[in-house]
């Protein structure tokens, strides 16, 4: 019986070690699940993605979107590992693409398991510069003239920024700084791998009672969040603010779409570097505003010739041909004297030395009728 128990337990043993060996074989994971990818014509870009769960060889292919991938096949030493994809964009023309990269993987058994990432490209027409390599503002490639800061470098697959930096916009005038340990997500809750800030030449209508200084920033991706949030920092020319606007008074706002209102961010205006700060947790178009302030009428005093500076009270003014008012007569209330407290008559020394007396024969006429009932007991 001994025996049959543990030829059975060593059966059992080498099942799960075989059923365990297959779903290793047999599995693959691949992070992030989806990304969002804006591209010019003919512009490329750098995608990293971590591969678990996989020892062997991969093969890379992109399945509804006019983009190439380089390079297409990785061998994978080890869980997890990291890969680079290049995208290029091959679109002829601009728009909107979804599909999807399908991660293949193979082995000496000829099984294959096809994992896929969603791909969604937004394909401009205008050359937004390399998108690879170059200088960016604290880690970050590709930032200056372009208005693009790649993050692939000092971002994680959870969407944390590893170290302070700063993206430049496409003219100079505008700066978004991150600090270490933000938070970056795009609207799919998916880290973002870029930031771009350009100048755009559509502007919209001025808001009721102020002026838009300067230019106007369109920032990307759009649906972009920060936690915490990031500084925003707009250079500002001076001789183009109102005459009638404090320079203090400047601020940063965005037009929020849903309510259909400007919202005004709360800023701090350096004069002397001609710059406004506000600090944004989100990707949007960004203004300057001037704002003015409402008139104020100042009531400059009267005074007549005759009159002197010092004299500040208000001056009865009698009409001529008008009687001289008689003076109202000032009725003075008779003062309430308060009665002083009357003596009772009553001698309250006298009062209880009876109390005494009374209590005093009291008790002593007790102790006689408890004698006198003690004694015929006996």
């Amino acid at each position: 019986m001994r025996r049959v128990l543990m030829s059975t337990l060593l059966a059992l043993i080498l099942l799960l070690g075989l059923t365990g060996s297959a779903v290793a074989d047999t599995s693959l994971g691949v992070s992030p699940s989806s990304i969002d990818v804006t591209l010019a014509i003919n512009e490329s870009v750098v995608e990293e993605f971590y591969i678990y769960y996989f020892t062997g060889t991969l093969t890379v292919e992109v399945v509804g979107v006019p983009i190439t991938v380089s390079p297409s096949t990785f061998v994978i030493p080890s869980s997890p590992t990291l890969i680079t994809l290049t995208l290029t964009n091959t679109a002829p023309s601009t728009g909107v693409y979804e599909g999807y990269l399908k991660f293949t993987r193979t082995d000496n058994t000829s099984t294959a398991l096809a994992i896929q990432v969603g791909l969604n490209i937004n394909v401009t027409a205008d050359v937004i510069g390399p998108a690879i390599g170059g200088a960016g503002g604290g880690g970050g490639g590709g930032g200056g003239a372009s208005g693009l800061t790649n993050l692939y470098d000092i971002i994680t697959p959870s969407g944390r920024i590893t170290q302070d930096m700063c993206a430049p916009s496409d003219d100079g005038e505008v700066e978004l700084c991150i600090s270490r340990n933000t938070i970056i997500l795009s609207k799919t809750g998916k880290p973002t791998h870029r930031v771009i800030i350009r100048r755009t030449e559509e502007q919209p209508d001025n808001p009721e009672d102020a002026h838009i200084i300067g230019f106007t920033y369109d920032m990307s991706p759009d649906g972009t969040t920060f936690n915490p949030s990031a500084k925003l920092i707009f250079s500002y020319d001076s001789s183009q603010v109102p005459a009638d606007v404090d320079e203090r008074d400047l601020v940063l706002a965005f037009y929020d779409e849903e309510s259909e209102k400007w919202v005004i961010l709360e800023c701090e205006v350096n004069i002397e570097a001609g710059t406004i700060t506000a600090m944004i947790s989100h990707f949007t178009v960004f203004v300057a505003l001037a704002v003015e302030s409402e008139p104020v009428t100042v009531l400059e005093p009267v005074v007549s010739d005759n009159a002197t500076a010092e004299l500040d009270l208000p001056i009865a003014v009698i009409l001529p041909d008008q009687p001289t008012p008689e003076p109202i007569p000032v009725i003075v209330p008779t003062p309430i004297v308060e009665p002083e407290p009357r003596d009772s008559g009553l001698n309250w020394g006298f009062i209880l030395i009876i109390i005494g007396v009374c209590s005093a024969a009291i008790a002593l006429a007790i102790v006689v009728v408890i004698r006198r009932y003690r004694g015929k007991q006996v």
